[in-house]
């Protein structure tokens, strides 16, 4: 999967270049990662820190809060949580409601 370092990603939101960011479970289930996708790459990109390591929020309220300083004019945000039968559920926020 490629990456995304955080700075690159503040530069694409402040352009109004991402198209997506999704909010998923780390594979252990330890915690949150951001994939993003920009408007000129359908690709999906993996947030990562400096040292190319995988960025990691234990919080869902920390990650909220922390996409809502570093890029808010990010349009649209999707949340992938895993049921116990290990089906995707989504649960999206943007423009208007979000499905029930």
């Amino acid at each position: 999967m490629n990456t995304i370092q955080e700075s690159t990603l503040v530069d694409n939101a402040r352009a109004n270049a991402v198209k997506q960011i999704k909010i998923a479970p780390t594979p252990e289930g330890k915690g949150f990662h951001i994939y993003v996708t920009l408007s000129w790459k359908d690709e999906e990109l993996l947030l990562v820190n400096t040292k190319k390591q995988p960025r990691v929020w234990s919080s869902l309220d920390r990650l909220y809060s922390h996409i809502e300083t570093k890029y808010n004019a990010v349009k649209y945000l999707t949340v992938f949580f895993k049921d116990t039968d290990v089906n995707e559920r989504q649960v999206s926020s943007g423009e208007g409601k979000a499905p029930t």
